[in-house]
């Protein structure tokens, strides 16, 4: 009787007891994995826009306490992994599209007593999916548009993973590089995939935001993935790729759109003469100055010298043409020819942004020098733009001007 007894009271345990001990063993693993997993999405973010590395960990399953009179089952696991690929599309009003591949992140977890749906990260959100039973949670928010709800920042996601174990894992999340992505122009049509509605989330997580108007409808992903559209100005949005456990495998973006490209190197330069006269008692070289006002550098390759007020037509050859800080010399092996051609340099003549190189040319093959003559000049940038300048020589041949430039760029 007494060991029918203890039996039945094993039993019991077996069946009543290790069970709903068990579930508060995972309930809590619940709880604690759902903190890493906020982790993981804050490292994400951060990865992304501040362009850090980060290497968050998640501890994907659980242990139960050893039992002496009673059997465990074995340790649950958990499965975090990457989704398919899909692209994010953007297309500008110019009907130019690019495409910038993202995934969606799932952990799934494998406990033997409490069913738990899947928790998901997508477009900056994080959430348990309920759906089939109680519905969806939302454990934090989108982040597509910050404070100022008018931007909108997008971190893209990118390469293969999963993972399972009982254990920690930890992710490696690397940040792009590169910025491979085109200069899009003014209003931008964006589609991100999802895998949920409109009326599940992103109707009411935009609702106060103004400048948004999502819209949330099928294709052209595949089935269970919608399209959420938006329509911004393209200096409001910012993308970034981040690439888990190595650096983004496909097309990758970082902090570009939006951004302007530099302006033409014949934008960036003007002419400031120094008013030098060289070259002794000939007077027949003259000395002038240029000035990157830009911050990237410009490299001139060419040059034709279009007209001069002296009664000369050609300039002598050899090595009388030089930028004598940006390394550069014409090419002079004929000479050079008022109203000729453009005469390319033996070595192209870079100005970094910001500064100022001397560039001497002559000599001029002229009756008197070139005191008190105007020399107006084309320069050739390396990215086919070129600009017109008039260098007026002082009449006293060297020692500068007093007051403003005696020619500028137009």
């Amino acid at each position: 009787m007494i060991f029918a007894i203890l039996m039945i009271l094993l039993s019991i345990n077996q069946a009543q007891v290790v069970p709903a001990e068990n579930s508060k063993v995972e309930f809590q693993h619940f709880q604690d994995v759902r903190n890493d997993l906020v982790d993981v999405r804050s490292a994400t973010l951060t990865a992304g826009q501040n362009d850090v590395s980060q290497f968050p960990s998640v501890n994907l399953g659980t242990d139960y306490p050893p039992r002496i009179l009673a059997a465990n089952p074995p340790p649950a696991s958990g499965t975090l992994q990457t989704s398919d690929a899909y692209d994010i599309i953007i297309t500008d009003e110019t009907d130019t599209t690019e495409r910038i591949e993202t995934r969606f992140l799932e952990y799934r977890p494998g406990y033997h007593e409490l069913d738990v749906g899947s928790t998901w990260y997508e477009n900056s959100m994080l959430y348990l999916d309920e759906r089939e039973q109680s519905g969806l949670v939302v454990i934090e928010e989108q982040d597509l548009v910050p404070e100022s709800g008018t931007d909108l920042r997008i971190t893209a996601l990118q390469n293969e993973y999963q993972e399972s174990s009982s254990g920690r894992v930890t992710l490696e999340l690397y940040p792009s590089e590169t910025d491979d992505i085109a200069n899009l122009t003014g209003e931008l049509n964006v589609t991100l995939p999802t895998r949920l509605t409109a009326d599940e989330y992103w109707t009411a997580a935009f609702e106060d935001e103004p400048a948004f108007d999502p819209t949330v409808e099928n294709g052209p992903y595949p089935v269970g993935v919608q399209a959420l559209n938006l329509t911004v100005k393209k200096e409001n949005v910012t993308i970034n790729t981040v690439g888990v456990q190595s650096m983004p495998e496909g097309k990758t973006a970082k902090e570009n759109i939006g951004s302007t490209p530099p302006p033409p190197a014949s934008e960036q330069t003007s002419l400031e003469n120094t008013g030098e006269t060289t070259n002794g008692d000939g007077q027949d070289t003259i000395e002038f100055s240029l000035k990157n006002e830009g911050d990237s550098p410009v490299t001139i390759n060419r040059i034709a010298v279009n007209n001069t007020t002296a009664d000369a037509n050609t300039i002598k050859n050899g090595d009388q043409g030089e930028f004598e800080g940006g390394g550069g010399y014409l090419n002079t092996t004929n000479s050079i020819e008022i109203e000729g051609p453009a005469y390319p340099l033996n070595e192209s003549a870079t100005i970094a942004g910001g500064t100022t190189e001397t560039f001497t040319l002559g000599e001029f093959q002229t009756t008197g020098n070139m005191k008190d003559e105007n020399v107006t000049m084309t320069l050739y940038f390396d990215d086919d733009s070129s600009q017109q300048f008039t260098v007026a020589v002082p009449e006293d041949g060297g020692g500068g001007n007093d007051g403003p430039p005696a020619g500028t760029g137009p």
